[in-house]
């Protein structure tokens, strides 16, 4: 039974690297099955690698809804396309996944698409924005947008580490 807990964790520690990837919530499938494995089999895992991971989890979670965002504030956009940017990268993914239908490549790439087009347009409804500063603004929020799918899968490899880690070295 040992061997098999070890196997459901690593394997949904693979899955949600993958879906963290998707900019989907992978991390917390993670944390969810090393709390179902904690439930189950308590000698193999810490407290404290379950800690780390749903902290690292949450981080991961709010980088990857407000880089967008970020992004576009950093570049000079203002509320308006801060929130567009955020709606944007929701939207785009989803319309990525089914237009472009390459597994990773759609998602991440209509999320940073439709982040940089909302921000723009949000920019462009307010008057007096110059071209120059619309491009700047929905550039930024694209940026925003692909280094916030570089950084969430980072955070959900670190968590798949810790987490492996953690069965690895149980009960020394």
């Amino acid at each position: 039974m040992t061997a098999l807990a070890g196997t459901i964790l690593t394997l949904c520690c693979l899955v949600g690297v993958a879906l963290a990837v998707l900019g989907l919530p992978g991390t917390w499938l993670m944390v969810l099955a090393a709390l179902g494995i904690e439930a189950w089999k308590p000698e193999l895992l810490s407290w404290g690698a379950i800690i780390a991971a749903a902290s690292m989890a949450a981080v991961a979670e709010i980088a990857d809804f407000a880089a967008g965002a970020v992004g576009a504030k950093k570049a000079g956009g203002g509320k308006r396309s801060a929130v567009g940017a955020i709606i944007g990268g929701v939207v785009g993914g989803i319309i990525g996944t089914v237009a472009l239908p390459i597994p990773v490549i759609g998602t991440v790439l209509g999320a940073a698409i439709g982040s940089g087009l909302a921000a723009a347009a949000m920019e462009l409804s307010i008057e007096g924005r110059t071209t120059n500063h619309i491009r700047r603004v929905g550039w930024g929020a694209f940026i925003g947008r692909l280094v916030a799918t570089v950084l969430k899968t980072a955070f959900a490899v670190m968590i798949a580490s810790v987490l492996v880690a953690s069965l690895c070295f149980a009960g020394w």
